[in-house]
């Protein structure tokens, strides 16, 4: 959604790395959550040795 406003400078995903260890989060767009409500947002990752 080109409309979409994330928490961090505008990107959907945050990589960190030190060391030996590669950290990645992808984050979902701001959303307001009305009280009892809920949202989800699911990943499927899938690890392959290059």
């Amino acid at each position: 959604d080109k409309d979409a406003v994330y928490p961090r400078f505008e990107f959907n995903t945050e990589v960190y790395t030190a060391g030996g260890f590669v950290e990645v989060e992808s984050l979902s767009p701001l959303q307001k959550v009305a009280p009892n409500e809920f949202i989800e947002y699911a990943e499927t990752w899938k690890l392959e040795k290059v």
